[in-house]
C-alpha cells in the first residue's frame, strides 16, 4: 500500500489525471479502491518519462549532416566543339595519300575540328564540401581535317589526236582506245577523322551549395579514319569514238578521235588508309551548378591524340563542352 501511495505521488504534477485515476476515484469500498490505484500506478510507470519538445528535435537533425546534392551517380547527355590547334607538332602526316597529299591534322587550312556529340555517366562521393569522382563518356564527332589539290583545269575540241604508227596506213586502225577526254576538271582530298571516341576520367572538385568548381584527368581510345577522294565528276568524256587515221610523212600516221559515241561524266572514287584505334589523354576543368535533380556544367579540355601509321604522331585539340544531366 505505501508502495502504491508513493508510486502514485511520483507521477509528475504537471501530467494531466488519466481516465484510469478518475474511474478508481468513483469507487465506494476502500478496497477496490485502492487496487484500482495500484493498478494505475503500475501502468503510469511504463509510460515514457517525458516527450523531447521540439527544440530538443531540431539540435539532433542539425547535429546529423546532410548529404550533399552532388554525392551520388547521375547521367547526361554532352554537345562540344573541338577546337583547331595549329600550335601543334608540325604537319604530321597521315598515310601517303597518291597525287593528293596527305591528310593532316593540324596543317593550316587542315586542322581537326568540329562539333561532338556524347552520352555520360558517373559517381561521386562528397565529404565535408571536397567531391572525388568517377566519369565515363561516349562521343560520336563530325570534326576532320581535309587537305584538297587541284588540278589544273583543260580541254579539247574534236578532233583530238589519239597516237601515231610507223610504218601504217590511213585506211587501217591501228590505235584505238574506249574513250578520249574532252574536258578535265580534277581534284583530290585527303581526310583524317575521328568519329569515335571513348573515354574514363577521375573529377576532383569542391562543392558548395548548388555549385561545384571541378578539374579533371583521364585516359580513353579513339577510332581514327584516313581515306582519300578522287573527284572527277565534272570532267566530260568521250565514249566509243570515231577514229581517223591522216598520213602525215611518208609512212607515218597520226590518228585522231573525230566524233564521239556518247559522253559522260567521271566518278567520285575514295581510296581507304590507315584506319584504327589510337590513345588519347585529357585534362579539364569546369563549373557546375544544380537545379533540384538536374544540373548544368560548362567545361573546357584539352586532348592529346595519337595517330597511328608507320610512326606514331601526337597532337592536341582544345575542346569545349556543354553538359545537361540528371542525379539520382
Amino acid at each position: 500500500m505505501i508502495a502504491t501511495v508513493a508510486a502514485i505521488a511520483a507521477i509528475p504534477a504537471w501530467a494531466e489525471i488519466s481516465e484510469d485515476l478518475r474511474f478508481c476515484a468513483q469507487l465506494k469500498a476502500p478496497k477496490e479502491r485502492l487496487a484500482c490505484y495500484d493498478a494505475a500506478a503500475r501502468i503510469e510507470h511504463r509510460k515514457p518519462a517525458f516527450t523531447a519538445g521540439p527544440g530538443l528535435v531540431e539540435k539532433q537533425a542539425a547535429a546529423v549532416p546532410s548529404r550533399s546534392r552532388f554525392s551520388g551517380a547521375y547521367v547526361g547527355v554532352v554537345g562540344g566543339y573541338d577546337i583547331a590547334s595549329e600550335s601543334a607538332l608540325p604537319n604530321p602526316i597521315i598515310g601517303y595519300v597518291p597525287c593528293a597529299g596527305a591528310a593532316t591534322p593540324n596543317a593550316p587550312g587542315g586542322a581537326v575540328q568540329g562539333p561532338s556529340v556524347g552520352f555520360l555517366a558517373g559517381y561521386n562521393v562528397v565529404e565535408r564540401n571536397l567531391l572525388l569522382g568517377l566519369e565515363a563518356r561516349g562521343r560520336y564527332s563530325f570534326a576532320k581535317a581535309s587537305d584538297t589539290v587541284l588540278w589544273p583545269a583543260y580541254s579539247n575540241i574534236l578532233p583530238i589526236w589519239i597516237g601515231s604508227c610507223s610504218p601504217c596506213s590511213p585506211d587501217r586502225q591501228m590505235i584505238s582506245t574506249d574513250r578520249v577526254t574532252l574536258s578535265s576538271a580534277l581534284s583530290n582530298t585527303a581526310v583524317y577523322r575521328r568519329p569515335f571516341a571513348a573515354d574514363v576520367s577521375v573529377r576532383a572538385g569542391y562543392a558548395l551549395s548548388e555549385w561545384l568548381l571541378y578539374a579533371k584527368a583521364g585516359i580513353g581510345v579513339e577510332k581514327t579514319e584516313s581515306y582519300s577522294l578522287s573527284d572527277d565528276s565534272k570532267s566530260v568524256y568521250c565514249n566509243n569514238p570515231t577514229i581517223k587515221g591522216q598520213r602525215l610523212s611518208g609512212d607515218y600516221v597520226g590518228y585522231y578521235a573525230v566524233a564521239c559515241g556518247s559522253q559522260s561524266n567521271g566518278v567520285i572514287t575514295r581510296f581507304e588508309l590507315l584506319n584504327g584505334y589510337a590513345p588519347a589523354a585529357l585534362l579539364g576543368g569546369g563549373i557546375e551548378r544544380n537545379f533540384n535533380a538536374l544540373f548544368l556544367r560548362a567545361e573546357a579540355e584539352l586532348i592529346g591524340h595519337a595517330t597511328p601509321g608507320t610512326g606514331w604522331t601526337f597532337y592536341y585539340t582544345p575542346s569545349v563542352n556543354l553538359v545537361a544531366g540528371y542525379r539520382f
